[in-house]
């Protein structure tokens, strides 16, 4: 069996933010799409991620009216795994593991074409195991 690429497991046409929006912004997106990633777009290009732990975190540091002012691009990462679409998920997860980290920002032809994090990833284990223990009749599975 061929293992799948990312492209079949990613979340297609994910939401983004602007580097120079406000985090109270990216937050209240956050909300709205009930999302914890977002990548983070410069110009038009790629330029980070930012995700919903990294916004509380730097509002727990800094005072509450310093935090009003920060933008996206003062908090975001800005070291971005990026994958092309036919990249293996294997490749992919192994590669999340390592880095330690929650998010893989996927590309087609240089733009940005989807998102897998680590919901994705627990999603995509949740209805492998289903079918697999549909197909076994769950016996086989300690």
């Amino acid at each position: 069996m061929k293992i799948p690429s990312i492209k079949k497991l990613m979340t297609p046409f994910p939401n983004w933010v602007s580097s120079e929006a406000s985090i109270d912004d990216a937050l209240v997106m956050m909300k709205e799409h009930a999302i914890r990633h977002l990548p983070v777009k410069h110009n038009g290009e790629l330029f980070g991620v930012i995700t919903e732990r990294d916004i509380k975190q730097a509002q727990n540091i800094v005072e509450k009216a310093v935090s009003q002012n920060l933008k996206v691009k003062d908090i975001c990462i800005q070291h971005l795994y990026v994958v092309e679409m036919e990249t293996p998920i294997d490749e992919v997860l192994m590669n999340m593991v390592e880095r330690h980290i929650g998010s893989a920002l996927v590309i087609k032809q240089g733009r940005l074409a989807g998102l897998f994090t680590t919901s994705d990833a627990c999603r995509c284990y949740a209805e492998h195991l289903r079918y697999t223990l549909r197909v076994s009749g769950g016996n086989d599975v300690a």
